[in-house]
């Protein structure tokens, strides 16, 4: 069970109640309570509404009570609550933006005044507050040319504290330089703008975010900027002024809450088909409405469409800067809205300009960008202004941060920060994981460790200690000591602790992980009360789930960058009024994008495409001072087309011919090289005519006998081109590769070990003696092959084997693999290790073919004349490779065992010990003229007539010289190949005889 806790979550919860309603202004007469109850209870119903309701009512009476009340409540007073406001600093070079939002912005007696209402229980944060003030005095002062005062009113006391201008305000900030108030330049001409704005409230809505920003600059610089003009985008306008639709991540939650199994990602479908269908971008086919249910129906149910019809013009006068209505509810509302205030739409943008645009082409999105910021270097102006704006930020933006620094130009990021990218996020993600554990069970190591060993936790020494003795010995997990787990002393309520602990881990000097810290918090109130509303018992692990969901999209304003050129997305660039617009990813499948395809959708408009659309006619108004770039290869080496909205359009095309390594090779391709006789040049030639010769393994040597091991007849039938590579010309790669190393190592060590074990008659054991003699092969196994077993990261290559060693295990799969011999094949008393062989003489009319190999156990039933050759596998084992005839290693045993133990019934058999969850035998044996896996569904065989055919067809072909590549799939022939970029099998797929 889980304990969402009520009181904990208050100190945040009473703040973000009280400032709702003093925006509201629920303060002027008693009977808004109950319109109060309902926002209360619809905000946080799962907290106790009487105590909600109870503080609340206190803090509003004092309000009311105050003097600062007949000057809110007057209506001839103009004021202004929760009032965003931008403003900017600067110190000569760089310029950065500053943000707030002011409670209660209002005009008395001809003086303006900041309010900022606090519902702290004490003083203590007051230096910090008068601080927050002082930055609102000169923000106003900078914006709208205001001289105001300021004042703190603590609600919870009943007093104001006057907050006085301080000189040194701007000597104290903690950034390098001295910065003081600094308009940017603004490059945007607003003069039918500022003829269009009259006298009262205007509300103002541009088409972008970014658009926004230059038009609060411009409006600024030209001092035309009052409290009474709003500047914002229809989204914001929608968000800001209505109750939101119920969010796609609650949506999932009741879908798979009412369809059991279902996972995530179907749910997440369903969930934005359903708000798809309420915003008319499509409708959903009827055969899914089954998994819908009874949602809409449901009281939390709020449709997305709820903000285009509740969204009213509040008597300001409304402009429309540049605003494209994407879809029918936008163009409905807008409609509306003309209906009760006046509207005007109005365009900011130029005059469309014909004439030729600039292309620049590159080799791949790197170089794209190299071109783009060596374009810039050489063609713009000390004055000019530079917008680039991406198709991925995703893909652009590494490359717009390491290359733009060659050019001595540096990127600025609009985009918001991903929370993730914050270190403190994981490390609560991690307490949160910790706090699933029961705190009456002992608290592994491997459950803190990664709570108390993270750097921002400045963990002890004795810690760092405690870790690396655990880690040299894997057997033994241990248990932290006392002074450890103080980390772990939890209430049950969820809230409280992770809360604590985020508060812990803030830092004045860190704005970054404070407002993490806040943002993760209010993410888990969300997920807390979404997850108990639709199950009380919700317990802790599937909080963590979804918090792992959900944080994975969430983000935080960016202020770690300084002045640079902008970076923003496509839908950023809409409005923005630049010198030069640098369009980076002009290719199909980015301009136009793809459309989502959904498969619970039908009728759907392909509103991403109307939207290019629109992106291509903003952009050519700009004419020569938009650069259209392109990349002919992806990232992958994948071939891209260019954009086909640039079909039509008169273009300067300028390809980037900068050096590039991957550009020159390029050249080579499907070319041939002339009077060349290297090497490689001939090798070249060879697979460009597609004719066999050395390169493609036609030799010319031809060869009678052939001397090899069994394991090297699998490598001959997966392809002989390997086999000559790696049996005849003997090849080894240069750099060891480090996984297939210590998968040969693992391999060694256990075959090692069962060899000393069958020796020393480990099978005639009780499974207590076994064990333990198993343990002692195991540790001179190891020292054999010079594993340090005081080196946790050479240990935990043999962590299935030697952890948790003792009769029963489930995890170790050794103990599981002896325990299955014991049961499964207890008449088999005779054991022989290690069988060598050398003269297994395979037939065939005209060559000398001698056969070699090591088979790992042989088991012997001598009373009921039975036999089984065994192979151990530690690696990966593909027994479909069967019926494909390229797995004849258990047949070739059973050939040798059928000469050697003629009156035997044979059988052949892997003991397969990768894993513990799939430690099991896989049996084989010759049936009629079939050789087959065994077992209930096994299905996995050859006929043994067709295999001696092929395995001779590939002999002759050897012999002849004639080593070509294979013609099985290459999925199964060239996986974990070391020789592909030798025989360029994705180059040459058949070699064409003459």
């Amino acid at each position: 069970g889980f304990n969402g806790g009520s009181g904990s979550a208050h100190g945040a919860v009473y703040g973000d109640l009280f400032h709702a309603c003093m925006e509201r202004g629920w303060l002027d007469a008693r009977h808004h309570d109950n319109e109060i109850r309902s926002f209360v209870s619809n905000r946080y119903p799962d907290l106790s509404q009487e105590e909600l309701m109870a503080k609340l009512t206190h803090w509003l009476g004092t309000v009311r009570s105050h003097e600062l009340a007949d000057i809110i409540l007057d209506p001839a007073i103009e004021k202004y609550p929760e009032h965003k406001i931008k403003a900017w600093l600067g110190n000569g070079k760089d310029v950065m933006q500053v943000n707030g939002t002011i409670d209660l912005l209002y005009k008395n007696n001809d003086q303006w005044v900041i309010l900022d209402y606090k519902t702290d229980a004490d003083k203590h944060r007051l230096p910090a507050y008068r601080k927050q003030l002082q930055s609102y005095q000169w923000m106003v002062k900078q914006i709208y040319g205001i001289d105001a005062t300021a004042k703190i009113f603590f609600v919870s006391l009943n007093e104001i504290e006057e907050i006085k201008w301080n000189n040194s305000y701007f000597d104290e900030l903690s950034f390098n330089g001295t910065f003081t108030p600094e308009l940017p330049d603004s490059p945007m001409d607003i003069s039918k703008l500022k003829s269009e704005i009259k006298a009262g409230k205007h509300l103002i809505l541009c088409a972008s975010a970014q658009h926004e920003e230059q038009v609060i600059l411009a409006l600024s610089s030209d001092g035309s900027l009052r409290p009474d003009i709003k500047i914002s985008t229809l989204s914001k306008f929608l968000q800001e002024n209505c109750e939101k639709g119920i969010s796609q991540d609650r949506l999932r939650l009741m879908i798979r809450h009412r369809n059991h199994g279902m996972k995530n990602g179907t749910a997440d479908l369903l969930a934005k088909a359903l708000r798809d269908e309420e915003l008319k971008k499509g409708k959903i086919k009827s055969e899914f409405h089954q998994y819908l249910g009874d949602i809409k129906s449901a009281p939390e149910y709020r449709s997305a469409a709820e903000p285009y019809y509740q969204a009213s013009a509040d008597g300001q006068r409304i402009l429309l800067l540049d605003v494209y209505a994407e879809t029918e509810l936008e163009k409905h509302l807008i409609q509306r809205l003309s209906h009760e205030t006046e509207v005007l739409r109005l365009s900011l943008s130029p005059d469309k300009k014909t004439g030729e645009y600039t292309l620049l082409k590159s080799f791949s999105p790197r170089e794209e960008v190299l071109a783009c910021a060596k374009h810039i270097k050489e063609n713009r102006t000390r004055d000019e202004q530079v917008f680039i704006a991406v198709a991925s930020m995703e893909k652009y933006a590494p490359h717009l941060e390491r290359q733009f620094p060659e050019y001595e130009l540096r990127a600025r990021f609009i985009s918001p920060r991903s929370l993730y990218e914050v270190p403190c996020i994981n490390l609560l993600m991690n307490y949160l994981k910790l706090c699933s554990q029961d705190k009456k069970d002992k608290q592994k190591w491997s459950d803190l460790a990664p709570v108390l060993l993270h750097p921002i936790m400045k963990t002890k020494d004795l810690f760092y200690g405690f870790d690396k003795d655990i880690r040299k010995h894997p057997l033994d997990e241990g248990t932290v000591s006392e002074s450890g787990l103080n980390i772990c002393n939890k209430t049950s309520d969820l809230l409280e602790n992770v809360r604590k602990f985020a508060d812990s881990l803030k830092n004045d000097d860190d704005p970054d992980t404070c407002k993490a810290c806040e943002s993760f918090i209010k993410i888990l109130e969300k997920v807390i009360v979404d997850l108990t509303r639709l199950d009380p018992k919700t317990d802790i692990n599937t909080i963590y789930r979804e918090m792992a969901e959900r944080v994975k999209g969430e983000s935080i304003p960016r202020r770690d960058q300084w002045n640079g050129i902008p970076v923003v997305g496509l839908l950023d660039s809409l409005g923005v009024h630049a010198d030069k617009l640098y369009v980076l990813g002009m290719v199909e499948g980015d301009i136009p994008r793809q459309e989502n395809d959904n498969p619970f959708l039908t009728e759907k408009r392909n509103h991403s495409l109307e939207l290019n659309r629109h992106f291509m006619q903003e952009w050519k108004k700009l004419g020569n001072s938009v650069i259209f770039c392109t990349s002919i290869y992806a990232e992958d080496g994948s071939e891209q087309n260019r954009s086909s909205f640039l079909e039509g359009m008169s273009l300067n095309e300028i390809m980037d011919n900068g050096y590039c390594r991957r550009n020159e090779l390029l050249e080579y391709n499907n070319k041939g090289i002339k009077d060349s006789q290297f090497a490689l040049a001939e090798r070249h030639q060879e697979i460009l005519n597609k004719k066999p010769g050395i390169y493609s393994g036609s030799i010319g040597t031809k060869q009678n006998e052939f001397n090899i091991s069994v394991t090297q007849v699998d490598t001959l039938l997966a392809c002989p081109m390997k086999f000559y590579f790696d049996t005849v010309m003997k090849c080894s790669p240069i750099d060891q590769d480090e996984a297939f190393f210590w998968g040969s190592k693992k391999g060694t060590v256990i075959h090692k070990s069962y060899e000393s074990f069958i020796k020393a008659g480990g099978y005639e054991m009780d499974m207590e003696r076994a064990i333990e003699l198993m343990y002692h092969c195991l540790e001179e196994a190891l020292e054999a092959e010079g594993i340090d077993k005081n080196d946790p990261r050479q240990m935990d290559h043999f962590r299935n084997y030697v952890k948790e060693l003792f009769a029963g295990s489930k995890k170790n799969c050794v103990a599981i693999n002896l325990e299955k011999i014991k049961a499964g094949y207890a008449d088999y008393k005779k054991t022989i290790s290690e069988k060598d062989f050398s003269e297994l003489r395979f037939d065939h009319p005209k060559l000398d073919i001698n056969l070699r190999g090591r088979i790992d156990k042989i088991m012997i039933n001598e009373e009921e004349k039975k036999l089984i050759a065994s192979d151990f596998k530690t690696g990966k084992l593909t027994t479909t490779l069967l019926s494909k005839m390229m797995l004849s290693q258990l047949y070739l045993y059973l050939k040798y065992c059928a000469v050697n133990f003629p009156e035997y019934e044979l059988k052949a058999m892997y003991e397969k010990l990768k894993k513990p969850d799939d430690c099991r035998m896989i049996e084989y044996m010759e049936i009629g003229d079939e050789f087959k896996q065994l077992g209930k569904n096994a299905k996995q065989s050859f006929v043994i007539e067709d295999f001696e055919k092929h395995l001779n067809d590939l002999f002759f072909q050897i012999a002849d010289g004639k080593y070509y590549i294979t013609k099985k799939e290459f999925k199964y022939a060239c996986e974990y190949c070391p020789y592909a970029g030798l025989c360029r099998k994705d180059t040459r797929i058949k070699i064409e005889e003459n």
